[in-house]
């Protein structure tokens, strides 16, 4: 008997048979069951001890060879893989879990809403932007586009009709930036005295 077999038998977690022999977590019994490793002298005689005999160490090192092969052999890992009791009950868990946060994800938020600054400049752009708030993606004549674009080219346009500068995070107004090449660059005047 193996130890999958023997802890399915008694109805035993990981958790619970890493408590009897002493190991040091419930994930190294899961690596044995998994035939990620190989238990070490000392934990095989722990594991036999704790089995009462029903797990050889004998019984361990094929174990451990059987799940190395079915990982090397491709058509063995498309099997089904082992199902533990104790797994079932993570397993619906995990699903119930995956499910409510779909369905969390489906519902309406309240940062379904543009921010005002935002709203603005979709309003200022009109059809040339889109929006799709529930999987917030912004569209720009077409094109996908950040949300600080939008207030740019839309302050672009304010500026143009004389009106005043739509303010949002990370977009200083337009006439307040000056490219590189406008800049002067100090230089110092020629002295009289080098004459």
């Amino acid at each position: 008997m193996n130890l999958a077999q023997y802890l399915m038998r008694e109805q035993l977690s990981p958790a619970a048979f890493a408590r009897v022999i002493g190991a040091a977590s419930r994930n190294t019994i899961h690596r044995y069951l998994k035939g990620q490793r190989l238990p070490s002298a000392e934990m095989m005689r722990r594991i036999q001890a704790g089995t009462n005999g029903a797990v050889t160490p004998e019984s361990c090192r094929q174990y451990y060879e059987l799940q190395r092969a079915r990982r090397r052999n491709h058509r063995l890992r498309r099997e089904v893989p082992m199902r533990f009791p104790w797994t079932r009950k993570e397993y619906e868990e995990e699903r119930m879990a995956e499910a409510a946060l779909r369905a969390m994800m489906e519902e309406a938020r309240e940062s379904d809403q543009c921010s005002p600054p935002l709203q603005a400049a979709v309003d200022e752009l009109g059809e040339s932007v889109t929006v799709d708030l529930k999987a917030r993606h912004f569209r720009l004549h077409g094109r996908p586009s950040e949300a600080r674009k939008i207030v740019q080219e839309a302050n672009v346009n304010r500026l143009l009709r004389g009106k005043e500068p739509i303010k949002y995070p990370g977009v200083c107004p337009i006439h307040d930036r000056k490219p590189a090449w406008d800049k002067k660059v100090a230089r110092p005047e020629p002295d009289d005295s080098d004459k």
